[in-house]
């Protein structure tokens, strides 16, 4: 129950990284209306790929600070 909010977190990252860059490769790669102002306030592909690359460190992150504090100090599992 731990690491359920945590790997859902990297399932939505994961689904947001791929979606932005197959909707930016749908779009032919175009940088066109990546300001706000020029799409109507819209988000561009790039937006939802930036959002995904960057909750993916941040996430895996959590996870491995979660398998360390797990462990308890001077706790040897080789012993």
């Amino acid at each position: 129950m731990r690491y359920l909010l945590r790997f859902a977190l990297l399932c939505v990252a994961a689904a947001l990284t791929s979606f932005g860059l197959a909707y930016w490769q749908h779009t032919g790669f175009s940088m066109e209306g990546f300001w706000f102002v020029d799409n109507d306030y819209q988000p561009h592909p790039l937006h939802f790929l930036a959002l995904g690359l960057a909750m993916l460190p941040t996430t895996l992150w959590e996870i491995f600070l979660l398998d360390t504090r797990r462990a308890a100090p001077g706790h040897d599992e080789n012993a």
